[in-house]
């Protein structure tokens, strides 16, 4: 790509992590007019590379002397693919990275994977039904590399310098998001506004039922049907109080992922200079 090209694309992301605050943090950036947003998340510079730059940039529709800002969650698991496109293609890029406790978001994103059938359906040569938190890990160890952050932020500090990322931890965020989102103004350059309280997406919540998830699936296939069904409050009291429920690690698989992940975890909170030992309580 040519350098003045280059100037069009986004250099403001959100890379990080799924499960872990991303549709709370994109309902409060929607309330800032500075701001133009991809729809849905993209994970451009991974999953959807082969469709093009022309492509990408459509997915930003709005005044271009908006500040774009790319909503990736996923971007910052995929390391040295995601990373080293970036550094090639983006001038001066900035990185927002929300992460949360690994034991809890591993576990919780297991729980999505079985919720969602991925298991049994992508696996089915291995799985002839949802499989227990144990035989994922018996069968891909590997399942727990999502949550070796400090691993995977070695990676990408690799390719850009520590103070082209702004870390917010979950757990603070969803505390005090005011403050933080005060700070994600500033590192992103952007006017500070106050910022309206919104629904409490960020709770780590999965569906009560697999069955649940199909009908989810049916309807976001249906745009229309899915944007009359967005400002239905009586719907959101459903979801809320009879599909929905968090989710919770039980105590023995906790104490496993807790030690697994805490060397890691120290490795992080000295790379970062932040006290992350309530992560192993």
């Amino acid at each position: 790509m040519k350098e003045n090209s280059k100037k069009k694309l986004p250099n403001c992301f959100h890379i990080g992590m799924p499960k872990s605050g991303s549709k709370f943090l994109n309902n409060l950036l929607k309330q800032h007019p500075g701001l133009v947003l991809n729809h849905g998340q993209k994970n451009f510079y991974a999953a959807q590379f082969g469709k093009g730059f022309d492509w990408y940039l459509s997915q930003f529709n709005g005044n271009e002397e908006k500040l774009r800002v790319d909503l990736s969650p996923r971007l910052f698991m995929e390391g040295e693919e995601a990373a080293s496109r970036v550094k090639k293609h983006v001038n001066n890029p900035r990185f927002l990275l929300i992460l949360r406790n690994p034991s809890n978001f591993v576990f919780s994103y297991y729980r999505m994977h079985y919720n969602k059938g991925i298991f049994t359906r992508n696996y089915r040569h291995i799985f002839k039904r949802n499989p227990s938190f144990d035989s994922v890990l018996a069968k891909f160890p590997e399942y727990l590399d999502r949550g070796q952050y400090y691993k995977t932020f070695k990676v990408w500090l690799g390719y850009f310098r520590l103070s082209q990322f702004k870390v917010i931890i979950f757990e603070e965020f969803v505390k005090e998001p005011q403050k933080h989102m005060d700070e994600i103004c500033e590192f992103f350059g952007i006017q500070k506004i106050q910022f309206n309280q919104v629904k409490e997406t960020s709770k780590n919540i999965t569906l009560k039922n697999p069955f649940f998830y199909k009908i989810k699936r049916f309807i976001i296939k249906r745009e229309k049907l899915k944007n009359k069904l967005k400002h239905s409050g009586f719907l959101d009291r459903i979801f809320d109080f009879f599909l929905a429920k968090p989710t919770q690690i039980p105590d023995n698989y906790k104490r496993k992922l807790q030690e697994y992940y805490k060397e890691d975890t120290k490795c992080l909170s000295e790379l970062l200079g932040v006290d992350l030992s309530a992560w192993m309580e």
